[in-house]
Formats: C-alpha cells, sequence, structure tokens
C-alpha cells in the first residue's frame, strides 16, 4: 500500500504541475475576455483597488481544473468528480452573473443550498458523525442533512467573504488544499489526493498574476469564490463522512480529530466569518451587509501590505493548525482537541480584533509595533517584486531578459 501512495504522489505532482502549465496558458485568453466583455470590479469606498480590475479569474480556475479532471478520468474514473464539476459549474456561473449583473442575496442563498444538497444527495457524502464528541458518534439523516447544509454553504460563503486582499483567498485556498492533499494521502485515497493538488495547481497562476501582475492582474470574483468554497466543501465533505476511510484510517487508530483538525485547517476563514456576520446583525445590518470589518482590513489599516496582509493571516491559521496538533500529541481526547481549536480560532479573530481596534482608539504600543512591522512588509519596489511583475505580465521575456540580466 505504501508503495502504491509513494507512486501516487508522484502522480498527484505531476498532474499539480500540468495542471499549473493548463492555467497558466488560459490566463490570457481569459483576460482577453473580461476586458472585451466589459467585465471589471469598479472601486468604491469599500473596495481596496483604485481603479477598475477584470473579474473573471473564476473561469481560469474552472477550466484549468476541467481539463486535469477529463484527464484524470481517462486513467481511473468515478462519478463522484462529475458531481463535483457540475456543483462548482453551477456556482460558478451564478458568480459571474453576480459580478456582471448582482444578483440577490436570496437567489444566490437559495442556489447555495441546492448544489449543496446536491452533492451530498448525489455523492452520498454528509457530516453524519460527531466522531465522539460529547459522546455523540453516528448522527441520523434528520440531523446530519441540515447540518451538512449549514456547514456546506457557511463554508461557500465563508470563502466568498474573505476575498478583499490580492492573493488571499487564492492563497488561503492553496494551503487548504495541500492540507487535505496530506489526510487523503495519510488516509489511503490517493485519488482525493491528487483531485486537491489539482485544484491547488489551478489556483496558483491566478495567485501569481493578482499579486504581482500589474498589466495582467484579474481579480477571482465571486465566480471563483464561489467555486472554491464549494470545491472545499466536497474535500471536507469525503474527510468527515462516518462512512469513509478517512474516519476508519486516521481516527480509529491515532486518536486524531478529524472535525477539529478540519476545523483548525479552515480556522481563520470560518472564525472571522462569524465574527463579521455577529457583529453586523447586533448592529441591526444584515450579516451580508458589506463592510470593512474583516481581519484583512485591520492588517491593511495599520500598513501591511496586501502580501504581508495575507502572509500574516496564513500565520494566525497556522497557529491553530499547531495548537490542534499540540493538543494531539499530548493525549488530548476528540472533545479536547476541539475547545483547544475553539478557543485558539476566537482568540484569533475575536480577541485580536477587538484588543487591536481598542489599541488603535487608545494609541497602544503594540498596535504601534505592528504598524512598524507592516510598513515593513511593502516589499513592492525590490529587485525580486520587480522581476516577478516583468515575468507574469509577459515584459521579461518580451524584452529578452534574463532573471541574471536584471
Amino acid at each position: 500500500m505504501q508503495h502504491i501512495i509513494f507512486h501516487s504522489v508522484r502522480f498527484g505532482a505531476a498532474m499539480f504541475l500540468l495542471t499549473f502549465i493548463i492555467a497558466s496558458a488560459i490566463y490570457p485568453m481569459i483576460l482577453r475576455m473580461a476586458r472585451v466583455w466589459n467585465i471589471y470590479d469598479n472601486p468604491d469606498a469599500r473596495k481596496l483597488q483604485r481603479k477598475p480590475v477584470p473579474v473573471l479569474g473564476g473561469p481560469v480556475v474552472y477550466a484549468a481544473i476541467f481539463i486535469a479532471c477529463i484527464f484524470l478520468s481517462s486513467i481511473t474514473f468515478t462519478i463522484k468528480v462529475v458531481w463535483m464539476l457540475s456543483a462548482t459549474g453551477i456556482l460558478l456561473v451564478v458568480g459571474v452573473l453576480d459580478d456582471k449583473r448582482k444578483l440577490s442575496v436570496r437567489i444566490r442563498f437559495s442556489i447555495e443550498v441546492l448544489s449543496v444538497g446536491m452533492l451530498i444527495l448525489l455523492n452520498h457524502n454528509s457530516l453524519d458523525s460527531l466522531e465522539g464528541i460529547w459522546g455523540i458518534r453516528s448522527l441520523p439523516a434528520y440531523i446530519s442533512v441540515p447540518l451538512s447544509l449549514i456547514a456546506g454553504v457557511g463554508i461557500i460563503n465563508a470563502i466568498n467573504l474573505m476575498d478583499g486582499v490580492d492573493g488571499y483567498s487564492s492563497a488561503y485556498a492553496i494551503m487548504v488544499c495541500i492540507c487535505f492533499s496530506v489526510i487523503f494521502y495519510l488516509s489511503y485515497i490517493p485519488y482525493m489526493g491528487i483531485l486537491t493538488l489539482i485544484c491547488a495547481g489551478a489556483l496558483l497562476p491566478f495567485f501569481l498574476h493578482n499579486v504581482f501582475g500589474r498589466t495582467s492582474k484579474m481579480f477571482i470574483g465571486d465566480g471563483g469564490t464561489l467555486m472554491t468554497g464549494t470545491l472545499i466543501t466536497v474535500f471536507v465533505f469525503s474527510i468527515l463522512n462516518g462512512h469513509s476511510r478517512c474516519y476508519d484510517s486516521l481516527h480509529v487508530y491515532d486518536g486524531i480529530g478529524l472535525i477539529p483538525l478540519v476545523l483548525a485547517i479552515l480556522s481563520v476563514c470560518i472564525f472571522d466569518t462569524v465574527r463579521v456576520m455577529f457583529t453586523r446583525i447586533i448592529s441591526g445590518h444584515s450579516p451580508f451587509h458589506p463592510d470593512k470589518t474583516h481581519l484583512h482590513h485591520l492588517f491593511i489599516d495599520m500598513g501591511f501590505s496586501h502580501i504581508g496582509t495575507t502572509l500574516s493571516l496564513l500565520c494566525l491559521n497556522t497557529f491553530v493548525v499547531a495548537g490542534w496538533f499540540i493538543a494531539w500529541k499530548s493525549g488530548a481526547d476528540v472533545t479536547m482537541q476541539l475547545y483547544v481549536v475553539v478557543f485558539l480560532s476566537l482568540l484569533n479573530t475575536f480577541g485580536i480584533y477587538t484588543l487591536l481596534r481598542h489599541q488603535e482608539k487608545s494609541g497602544g504600543g503594540l498596535y504601534s509595533v505592528l504598524c512598524a512591522v507592516g510598513r515593513r512588509t511593502r516589499w513592492e519596489d525590490t529587485r525580486f517584486w520587480q522581476w516577478m511583475r516583468k515575468m507574469v505580465d509577459g515584459e521579461l521575456f518580451a524584452e529578452g531578459k534574463m532573471p541574471e540580466d536584471d
């Protein structure tokens, strides 16, 4: 079995590279389409960009994943990939229409519920076990199905709402896909491990253009974030289903709490969304009312660059995963692992945001120190940054310049 996993990891790495190449080749064509069709994200008081930016990155990612999955299915086929591509395709179209025409929240939410329901019904995956948390194991369908709908729609919207800083949502999704890939490979489910690497490979070119690009910059848009959230939902359901091989391989034999682990991997995304929605509700607004109260807005206000904000939030998320790992290695049971993850996640989101906003008003020392750190994350004038910008914009080789010539 280990021999098979070793070769599947190599194959997964090859598929990652293949998908990266496909997405890189598709990107310029989709960028031209966005400009011709006038699909732009225009600046306003809430957004951070100063000029209109094309917003059609989602189709780049989806097309690369679709082509890679066709190639993968020619080697080994499973019907679950068909349902995955169908659900993500539906939400991609909904998101693109929303970017272009601004659909109502009710229409978007209804389609999200139907798409997640389709995944539950057709893929036969749902959150039907609590792994012994609070002494509860299997859940009946009348509880597991609504719970799965809430979790799936919640993840999709959490990914969608975190898209406010260049590179943040794509970098976060890449991190999540790689973490889930490790879980699938350790559970001896190589097919799902390869799928997560395919998704990471499709997101990487977009991340590079989104962060470093100037003439080639494009936003992923609601189409991309809704699609990415759906993919992550598929992976979460595949891990947390009580009849999955992940449950048998990791929880039973090693004492790993899969629910705490997955929650740790999605920590900042989920808990920051809960905090923002809770704050909006108690302020008398709709939970979907746009504002500038996310963690990434806090870091931008402290002077962090977009990439500095992204790296900082990924570090906060890694802190929670590390806390879960220490709890697990210390022999904590599944319930205690969950408590540790929830505590650290609340500290990372509610705690940090409240503390730093208070320090901002009172002129606290910690806020001043972080502002000084934030100013040091502005790397746009460095030689490496300029070289990366020319490379992703297609200017480097057009000028006949290699890295050593710069």
